[in-house]
Parts: structure tokens; sequence; C-alpha cells
């Protein structure tokens, strides 16, 4: 079934609107419609969305795929610099746990943000290579 595409922060209410008009509910949709670049053109012409945004949406919709990566930690992620599972493939632990924890330091509520433990970025960094990005 997927997440809800609510779980894409960057994804505004319009937006979210506009995809759901058009039957995106879901990460897994996301992913089916937005895979190829026909694709997200398509949903780009009957939605009026940019496809750059599309590209970016499903780019993290595919790494919500990975065990343990939710909506906050997906947050995190972005916020680090980390929005593709390209990229987090590429990704040293050491040098990332300490992105991810500037990253907590720079919002608005530094308390409130939850910092993923080392092991679950471990987890991330090892299912990254096994997981099969069908987005191209």
């Amino acid at each position: 079934m997927g997440c809800d595409i609510d779980e894409i922060d960057t994804i505004g209410e319009s937006a979210r609107e506009a995809l759901a008009a058009r039957g995106v509910t879901n990460t897994n949709h996301l992913l089916k419609r937005c895979a190829t670049a026909p694709g997200r053109a398509e949903l780009a012409r009957m939605t009026r969305l940019r496809e750059a945004d599309l590209h970016e949406w499903v780019l993290l919709a595919e790494l919500l795929r990975l065990p343990n990566l939710n909506k906050r930690s997906l947050n995190l992620l972005c916020a680090a610099g980390v929005k593709s599972l390209d990229h987090l493939r590429d990704q040293q632990l050491e040098p990332l746990m300490e992105r991810l924890q500037h990253a907590k330091s720079r919002t608005r509520n530094p308390q409130k943000v939850r910092l993923p433990s080392v092991a679950m970025v471990e987890g991330w960094l090892s299912n990254a290579p096994g997981t099969h990005s069908d987005v191209t």
C-alpha cells in the first residue's frame, strides 16, 4: 500500500489535492506514476505540477521504502542533503551522523526532534544498496 503522501513534507496541500484528484494518494501510487520521465511529464500535464517537483517527491518516496525510515527521519535526511537512494548509498556513517545532528540543531525546536540512532542509520546504509531504484 505504501505510505500516505503526507509523509513527504515537501508536498504542499495544493499539490496533494492535485495528486489526489488524479488517484495519487500514497507513495506506491507516486512511484508507479512518476518512476519514468514520460510518467512524470504526463502527471505534470494533468496536475499542472512541475516535473522537477514530481521527480524530487518520487525519489523521497523511494527512501521511505527502507526499513525504519519514517517521516521524521526523512525530513532530517533531506535537511542533511540526502534526497535519494543513490545519494544515501554514497554516504559514510560518521559524516552522515554529524550532518543529521547539524540538521537537527537547525530545526525550530531541536529538543523535540529525535535523532535516529546509529543502529538505525547503519540499517539504512546497509539496506540502501539492496533496495532497487525504479526511478529513471
